[in-house]
């Protein structure tokens, strides 16, 4: 083809096809599935970084460093993640806190 970075595909279609989304996914889904795999939790947060709803780095240091808390604290806590994360929750927020 030509240009070198030209893209070509065959797109096929049904009246009845559908299309879904997966959402992100949390800490007790991973351990499930890494248990599953037969892999250990880090290597399968390393592979699944992109679709992960929490931030492994923090989370593990934050478990370590304190005892498993009485309340847990929401997957959309803002406050626990870096700043200009964008993550579906910060762009959620900010999107609430413009107004939009």
């Amino acid at each position: 083809m030509w240009p070198g970075s030209s893209v070509s595909g065959l797109y096929f279609s049904h009246a009845e096809s559908f299309y879904f989304g997966v959402g992100k996914i949390e800490r007790d889904q991973v351990e499930d599935y890494a248990a599953r795999k037969g892999m250990s939790t880090a290597e399968t947060e390393r592979w699944l970084a992109p679709v992960l709803n929490y931030i492994p780095a923090q989370d593990q240091v934050a478990r370590a460093a304190a005892p498993a808390p009485m309340v847990a604290v929401p997957a959309n806590d803002v406050t626990s993640h870096p700043p200009g994360c964008t993550c579906a929750v910060h762009l959620a927020y900010r999107k609430k806190a413009v107004g939009a």
